[in-house]
């Protein structure tokens, strides 16, 4: 195992704030897109049409 060197201030709350707040934003938007892709081709892989 290696060392990594990283830029931001891994013992500062504040930015382990920020890091969460965009993983968040990141992780967010990616299932928002991974929805529309499905709306988009007609396919039901979370089962929705056959609870309503």
């Amino acid at each position: 195992m290696g060392e990594v060197s990283c830029v931001v201030d891994l013992t500062n709350s504040d930015e382990i704030n920020k890091l969460e707040k965009n993983a968040e934003k990141e992780i967010g938007k990616g299932i928002e897109d991974s929805v529309k892709e499905i709306q988009e081709v007609g396919a039901d892989v979370f089962g929705f049409g056959e609870e309503f």
